[in-house]
């Protein structure tokens, strides 16, 4: 009879072994992003924009860290929808005017 509960039990953790191994990957890279994002906006409180290179970015200890345009957009988007909406002509052909007007904006 115990070893009819042993396979039970074993049974029951193979069963349910393939889903908790599954999650921390997901967890990983959802706890990756969030801590990025995070530190981003701890860091640099809003993106600058590099007319040379045509491509946003915020300084991290003095170096500038260049960011996707995606990233970027979502930044905007998510800091204030509403001004990103009314701008978003400027922050597509003129990121050096979108980036002047959101710092006069937000930094008043």
């Amino acid at each position: 009879m115990k070893s009819f509960h042993r396979i039970i039990a074993c049974s029951a953790i193979f069963a349910l072994a393939p889903a908790f191994s599954m999650q921390p990957a997901a967890a990983q890279s959802y706890g990756t992003d969030a801590a990025i994002g995070a530190a981003a906006g701890a860091l640099i409180g809003s993106l600058l924009f590099d007319s040379n290179r045509h491509q946003y970015y915020y300084v991290n200890e003095g170096h500038p860290v260049y960011v996707s345009n995606s990233y970027a957009r979502n930044y905007y988007r998510s800091h204030d929808r509403g001004f990103y909406a009314a701008h978003r002509g400027d922050f597509a052909h003129h990121g050096d005017r979108f980036a002047n007007d959101w710092q006069q904006h937000h930094n008043r």
